[in-house]
């Protein structure tokens, strides 16, 4: 969940073919190679704030590919495009609410005919109490906003009529503009009590099982809308780790994909909540995303939390694991959930390293231990959960702080990215 009101940049690294994602075109300018080069290997998110070009002044535009904003900045918008004719706008959009603050005048959060232009989700509240009032997901038969979220009333994605104006609506909104390219779709919820008081089952639906029937029908109907209209998609399915098969299925349609927790959800430099690898639902499992949307030629962005940038061995973690899969299509972000931290890239030096190509694909030479070989680099990650393994590399590397190493103790949890002297 990305709260709109945020205003934060974040930043993507390792993309490095030519992506045209407008429907579920692919293009490739090169063979696919897991690459790490600083030309073309960053999105850029900006929810929030005024749609005023200014905020792009100290943004190096021409670097990003991918710009993730509001779906009222068209200004913004059409600065990057400006810049950069090439480059992806998606604007965001809720699957599963409506919005309005009820201590607010209605005009503030309905427009007047229904439509949800330059807004952040996809049906109007006043029209869906006017017309739809079984469009709310209920609890004990009263509806509700999302637990933590003031003003976002939860909706049933799986109403019958739900899901075809929200299309409509949103194909109303790219087609108003010619700076847009597709719609970035928060809340794909895995599960279906994610923000329902007390993390019950609402009225409508008796668990999650019966929840992903209804958000499957929901992607996949408005993901071929969107296609047909020629623009691309791109859903967060935060938490499809936990049940087996569930990215696979949500994203069939899609343009591509987005796991908003991946491989570490944050925490301190000596504290780091990195994910480690257990069956069935796992660090391997989010790793396993990376590898199938480039088999099926989508584009997938994962986010690794970093504490607002404050967590490296987080970020260590999360880009070694992104390299250890990718192929050269993807998009790797450090992230920071719903804190309000100001416009920020959390800009590292390994994000800048000329890894080159991967000389072939990842190897695991101990248990739990994952290593991917480049050109001028290779990455470690040890996923176990508890156990510090001794490596001896096959020839001497600079670490991160370029010292000069043949031996690394790597802990649990952990990973390194090292270069060629």
């Amino acid at each position: 969940m990305f709260k709109p009101s945020s205003r934060r940049r974040l930043i993507a690294a390792g993309m490095t073919v030519a992506l045209l994602l407008t429907g579920m075109t692919v293009t490739r300018s090169r063979p696919a190679q897991a690459t790490e080069s600083t030309a073309d290997s960053f999105a850029f998110r900006l929810f929030g704030g005024a749609d005023d070009p200014a905020r792009l002044a100290q943004v190096d535009v021409s670097r990003y590919r991918l710009f993730l904003l509001s779906p009222y900045m068209r200004r913004i918008a059409a600065a990057v495009k400006q810049t950069r004719a090439d480059a992806l706008v998606y604007v965001y959009k809720d699957a599963s609410s409506t919005r309005r603050d009820l201590n607010q005048p209605a005009s503030q959060w309905c427009n007047a005919d229904g439509g949800t232009i330059g807004r952040d989700w996809g049906v109007d509240y006043c029209h869906t109490v006017a017309n739809h009032p079984d469009w709310f997901l209920t609890v004990g038969g009263k509806r509700f906003e999302y637990v933590g979220y003031p003003s976002h009333w939860h909706a049933d994605v799986g109403a019958a009529g739900y899901k075809e104006r929200w299309a409509a609506n949103v194909l109303a909104e790219l087609r108003a503009s010619t700076v847009i390219d597709g719609v970035f779709v928060d809340n794909q919820l895995t599960k279906i009590g994610a923000y329902t008081p007390g993390g019950v089952a609402p009225d409508q639906y008796a668990g999650n099982n019966a929840g992903h029937a209804a958000y499957q029908s929901f992607i996949d109907y408005v993901s071929q809308q969107l296609r047909d209209g020629g623009y691309g998609i791109m859903a967060n399915m935060a938490d499809a780790r936990l049940f087996p098969g569930l990215w696979d299925q949500y994203s069939t349609h899609q343009s591509g994909g987005f796991d908003e927790f991946w491989t570490t959800f944050g925490g301190t430099e000596s504290e780091p909540n990195n994910l480690p690898a257990y069956e069935p639902s796992g660090w391997q499992v989010q790793l396993a995303e990376v590898e199938t949307n480039a088999a099926r030629g989508k584009l997938g962005v994962f986010s690794a939390q970093t504490s607002g940038g404050r967590c490296l061995e987080c970020a260590r973690y999360g880009f070694a694991t992104f390299l250890l899969g990718d192929d050269g299509s993807q998009l790797f972000m450090e992230s920071n959930v719903d804190a309000v931290v100001g416009d920020w890239v959390a800009t590292r030096d390994m994000y800048d390293w000329q890894f080159g190509a991967a000389t072939g694909a990842r190897t695991q030479p101990q248990p739990n231990l994952y290593q991917r070989t480049f050109e001028r680099g290779l990455v470690l990650v040890n996923a176990d959960p508890q156990t510090t393994r001794r490596v001896t590399l096959p020839t001497a590397y600079l670490d991160e702080s370029g010292q000069r190493v043949t031996t690394i103790d790597l802990p649990a949890r952990r990973a390194r990215l090292l270069r060629t002297p």
